[in-house]
């Protein structure tokens, strides 16, 4: 019985440790290099491999593609067979972090097994394939083997399979509540007070005019910060929404629930990305990209 309360504390703990993470994780960055190269990594891990044969065997499979996920194809996440354990169940949960930088999506499948005999056993080598769709490499990825150690268990204690349910069921419901967490936190993020939207509104087709004129006195670089900052404060009067590079997806949610024009939001977050690049590097767009990112968001003031 303890054993068991003891897996269900580290489960907990393990969901937890996601919330905190995803809680301290920055949310913007001046630095261009991420804290963790693109790619796929694979982990196999224990919570316990000493037991007895009253114990639970908890094994959690993790997933993490850091970089765009449609530049991964992973063909089938292996399955675990353990010999002489029996598998009594099993769940899953995803995590997605939206950092603009470097985004990234953990998968992680947990296994619960009971051992029918006493002796030295292990948990194998699984391997996990994956294709980079942008180089057409396929990778190979492998776990080193885990050694476990079953000894008898005490007489006469009753099992406690009928817990396993719950505690998979709680795992899950830590899990959604960690995403809703994360998801509302950015989205408050980016919302602002309804009561100040619409103050000091701006003049979108005058301010694209002051705009115009800098292109034409070739001050691109100024002209591009200016169209950024209209836009920014455009969009903040109107919908009650403050665009950030950190949260760009976020945004674009934010802007579609709040019935604003597509092309609108397509451009904020491509003047997000410009601004990004002028920042960190110093080199502003060409003349002709702000003369068109100009012409559509005349289209957008006259229409609207």
């Amino acid at each position: 019985m303890k054993k068991l309360a003891l897996h269900v504390i580290l489960a907990i703990a393990l969901a937890f440790n996601a919330i905190i993470a995803a809680d301290t994780a920055p949310q913007e960055s001046e630095s261009s290099d991420p804290v963790h190269p693109e790619g796929v990594s694979f982990d196999v891990s224990a919570l316990d491999t000493d037991l007895t044969t009253d114990d639970t065997l908890i094994v959690e499979l993790r997933v993490t593609i850091r970089g765009e996920e449609s530049d991964i194809d992973i063909a089938e996440i292996p399955t675990l067979v353990i010999e002489s354990f029996d598998l009594i169940s099993t769940g899953s949960s995803s995590m997605r972090s939206l950092d603009a930088d470097l985004p990234s999506v953990m998968r992680t499948t947990i296994y619960y097994f009971r051992p029918t005999v006493q002796g030295s056993f292990s948990i194998p080598v699984l391997t996990l394939d994956y294709v980079d769709t942008r180089t057409g490499l396929i990778t190979t990825l492998g776990s080193a083997s885990i050694p476990l150690e079953v000894s008898a268990g005490s007489p006469g204690q009753v099992g406690m399979e009928s817990l396993l349910p719950l505690v998979v069921i709680l795992i899950l419901i830590v899990s959604i509540a960690t995403l809703i967490y994360v998801r509302l936190r950015k989205r408050r993020a980016v919302r602002i007070p309804e009561e100040t939207a619409g103050v000091a509104r701006v003049d979108l087709l005058a301010s694209l005019d002051r705009v115009e004129i800098m292109l034409a006195h070739g001050r691109v670089a100024d002209a591009q910060s200016a169209l950024t900052t209209t836009v920014m404060q455009y969009i903040e009067n109107e919908y009650a929404i403050r665009p950030q590079e950190s949260n760009r997806e976020i945004c674009r949610e934010a802007m579609n629930e709040a019935s604003a024009p597509k092309i609108l939001s397509d451009k904020c977050m491509q003047l997000l990305e410009w601004d990004q690049s002028l920042k960190f590097g110093g080199l502003p767009v060409s003349e002709s990209e702000v003369t068109d990112m100009l012409i559509s968001l005349r289209q957008v003031a006259e229409h609207h």
